[in-house]
């Protein structure tokens, strides 16, 4: 049998012996398998193969434009001043989502949190700090952290969203 699996939000080909036999994943790599279709003969696999990508814009008196740093962007959240939009950042599907920064005005964008990966976030109403979800399975951890970088993020609930 073979099949497509996502596994950490990242989705490629799997097979398995039938009636007995173990999953073995087939496909890796930062491109994505979607679809599948095997050859009458049986001797080839057909999907379709590429790279997700989503980006963050902005219209304004200007026009339109990208406000998002290469890779999926997603969860855009306007700082309260307006000046500045959060997001979080996958460079590619394997990657973690962190979370960026752009200034609008300028339009350079920042790695708010280097090295901390998160699923959701949300910030204050002052734009000082930021609460966001991280871990894998069904249990994430809240955690808060400043956004100035004065201390490292701190684990406020253990498993919950």
């Amino acid at each position: 049998m073979y099949f497509n699996v996502a596994v950490d939000g990242a989705t490629h080909l799997w097979r398995e012996r039938f009636p007995e036999g173990t999953p073995e994943q087939i496909t890796t790599g930062p491109d994505e398998e979607e679809g599948l279709a095997v050859t009458a003969d049986g001797k080839s696999l057909i999907s379709s193969v590429g790279a997700r990508t989503a980006s963050v814009w902005t219209h304004d008196a200007a026009g339109e434009r990208a406000v998002s740093a290469e890779g999926s962007a997603s969860n855009p959240m306007l700082s309260s001043d307006g000046k500045r939009v959060y997001y979080l950042l996958k460079k590619n599907a394997s990657a973690p989502a962190e979370l960026w920064s752009t200034e609008l005005p300028t339009g350079r964008s920042t790695l708010a949190l280097p090295g901390v990966s998160m699923t959701e976030f949300d910030l204050s109403a002052d734009g000082r700090m930021v609460v966001f979800t991280a871990g894998r399975g069904l249990e994430p951890s809240i955690f808060l952290a400043p956004l100035d970088r004065s201390a490292a993020p701190r684990k406020i609930v253990q498993g919950g969203r």
